[in-house]
């Protein structure tokens, strides 16, 4: 299961790729992969071969926040459920 709290501590930061790797320098969003591996989240991480986090696998976290909201969700039913009595 992944640690879910985690990801909500991560910070989103915007930027711009330099010119020779982006066509068009569109503003980007994205999470830094060293708060990402210092926070636990090592299963969103690749690491290069001394072992220090290159970068953060986007490609993963669709299916964590589906199971955030999901999570969420469950609170605040039972949170429905007690205030209803």
């Amino acid at each position: 299961e992944f640690n879910l709290a985690a990801l909500l501590e991560l910070d989103v930061y915007s930027f711009n790729f330099k010119p020779e790797f982006s066509d068009d320098g569109s503003l980007q969003y994205g999470v830094i992969a060293e708060q990402a591996d210092a926070l636990g989240l090592h299963e969103f991480i690749g690491y290069d071969r001394d072992g220090l986090p290159d970068y953060f696998a986007y490609e993963k976290l669709p299916v964590a926040l589906l199971q955030l909201c999901q999570n969420l969700s469950l609170r605040i039913k039972t949170l429905e459920n007690l205030l209803e009595g």
